[in-house]
């Protein structure tokens, strides 16, 4: 039976009482040995032991796992010095639940002193703060993890504070973008590290994300900078993002960008290169309508020139297609075998060359599509308009799904017509009003329009009995006054940024011709389009 030298009496009972209830680990140790005098049941449970169990024994006979740990250095450190000892966050490896576990406490050992002054124990309070030690550590590692992804992402990523845009942060990729080093940038106003970048409009961009908290995404927007010796323009793809502080102020600006000057200057090359395709095209277009008056003169048996102009079409067609397959599959038979031997100017030729193949074999199709039309007798029979409307939008649902777009079709009429033609007049007119459209998901509206005698003759048709149908989208629309070089071959209003051989409308009008009908449009720059098909109900 151990036998302390505390004293027992009345305050020391109440005194353990409290003890015993304090949520933290308490223990007295004795002497220079450290006997375990008292310990309270927390003590107990943090180290793993019972409490009563420990009651007695020397530190080093109670905790043999922490011999090589240091305490025994502390406690006598303390012992001899009588300077309290503090950690918050002390690592220990203590035998736990028959195994020996890694946890972390808060520690105080405070020199007991007697009356004279003499130290004759230590008491020890602890805490266990493994959660909040553990949690900390995590937080730590998140926040280097994130520091790596950031300091080596291949995006540029800068942070701006405060109205005059100091720049707090900035990566290595976006201080290549601004062609300056860290050390040119960092803690300095943005408009004075980069001087050239002011007044090209960023300031009220910045300014516009800060005070409204709307991010800004520019999307190939140019930039003058100045970069290896000299000033050059280059392109951007980037974000300004508001950073909100937790009482929701905004004061920093974060930027994410990437340049993209080669993408735009091989974009500006196509374009151009289409724009002289489209010279030339309009060139050999004149060229064939001269031809073509000429054999007018010549052959007097001919119905028109038009004619004549698409049976040869038909012919060069059926004679291209061979030849372009041909190039299409060995060209691409070609880049795959050559491939790791090419550069990558080489293998950008490659490419170029394919899809213009691939575009001439689409200009090609349709060119034959038009002359089946001019050739070929229509065969016509009733016709039910919410039937083959019906079918074309099950035909284009993926596309449809894929644009987020919207069609709403009216109740429409049943006429005499040719079922194949008209599902491919609807379709080309559908498939244009879900290319052409702008930042918002395409809306299309198909609706029978009310058809008086006097209507039709303002339209310039014979007075028979019509029916009108509007094909109207939300789209990006056109300048009226092309409404009518719309429908020509080979015409295309909106450049490289959308596809198409620019002969889609053409066959458009010449199926309504067909029929007997006429085609119409209604456009504004930005208002989307109508088109007006006039079809006769009877043939």
């Amino acid at each position: 039976m151990y036998s302390s030298s505390l004293n027992v009496d009345g305050n020391l009972v109440q005194l353990t009482a409290l003890l015993n209830q304090a949520p933290i680990s308490v223990a007295i140790y004795e002497g220079s040995d450290y006997v375990i005098a008292f310990a309270n049941e927390n003590y107990g449970r943090d180290t793993g032991r019972k409490a009563d169990q420990l009651i007695g024994k020397p530190f080093q006979e109670a905790f043999p796992e922490l011999d090589n740990q240091g305490f025994k250095v502390i406690l006598d450190n303390v012992y001899s010095s009588g300077i309290p000892y503090e950690a918050n966050g002390q690592g220990v490896l203590l035998k736990r639940n028959g195994r020996e576990e890694l946890s972390y406490h808060k520690l105080t050992f405070q020199p007991i002193r007697n009356e004279t002054g003499a130290i004759t124990g230590i008491f020890s309070v602890s805490q266990e703060v493994t959660e909040q030690v553990l949690a900390r550590q995590k937080t730590d590692k998140d926040q280097r993890l994130l520091e790596v992804v950031l300091q080596q992402n291949p995006l540029g990523v800068g942070v701006f504070n405060g109205p005059d845009y100091i720049i707090e942060f900035a990566n290595p990729a976006v201080c290549q973008l601004w062609g300056r080093s860290l050390e040119q940038v960092l803690g300095k106003k943005l408009f004075d590290a980069l001087p050239e970048a002011a007044g090209q409009g960023f300031e009220e961009l910045l300014h516009s994300v800060r005070t409204t908290g709307v991010p800004f995404v520019g999307n190939g927007l140019p930039v003058v900078l100045e970069r290896t010796g000299g000033r050059e323009t280059v392109f951007f793809d980037f974000v300004y993002k508001p950073i909100r502080e937790p009482d929701s102020t905004i004061d920093r600006v974060m930027v994410v960008a990437t340049e993209v000057t080669q993408t735009m200057q091989a974009r500006q090359a196509l374009e151009a290169s289409e724009a002289r395709y489209r010279q030339l095209a309009e060139e050999l277009e004149q060229r064939v309508n001269e031809r073509t008056a000429e054999l007018q003169q010549v052959n007097k048996t001919l119905e028109n020139s038009n004619f004549d102009l698409m049976q040869f079409a038909s012919v060069a067609s059926h004679d291209l297609k061979e030849p372009l397959r041909k190039i299409q599959a060995f060209g691409t038979i070609l880049q795959t075998t050559a491939d790791t031997k090419l550069d990558e100017t080489e293998r950008n030729y490659f490419q170029r060359m394919i899809t213009a193949t691939g575009r001439m074999q689409s200009l090609v199709d349709d060119v034959l599509n038009l002359s089946k039309l001019s050739n070929q007798h229509a065969i016509f029979a009733e016709t039910d308009l919410n039937a083959v409307l019906s079918q074309l939008v099950d035909d284009l649902d993926v596309t449809i799904r894929e644009r987020g777009a919207r069609i709403n079709v009216g109740p429409l009429p049943v006429l005499s017509a040719n079922t194949g033609q008209l599902h491919q007049l609807f379709q080309n007119l559908i498939s244009n009003a879900l290319k052409f459209t702008g930042d918002q998901p395409p809306v299309i509206d198909i609706r029978q329009q009310p058809v008086s005698p006097e209507l039709a003759m303002q339209a310039g048709l014979p007075p028979t009995r019509y029916v009108r149908i509007d094909v109207r989208d939300n789209g990006i629309g056109f300048d009226p006054t092309y409404r009518d070089k719309i429908f020509g071959i080979f015409q295309r209003l909106h450049g490289a940024r959308f596809g198409g051989t620019g002969i889609g409308l053409a066959i458009c009008k010449r199926i309504v011709e067909n029929h007997n009908g006429r085609i119409l449009t209604e456009s504004s720059p930005g208002n989307g389009a109508t088109f007006q098909i006039w079809l006769p109900v009877e043939q």
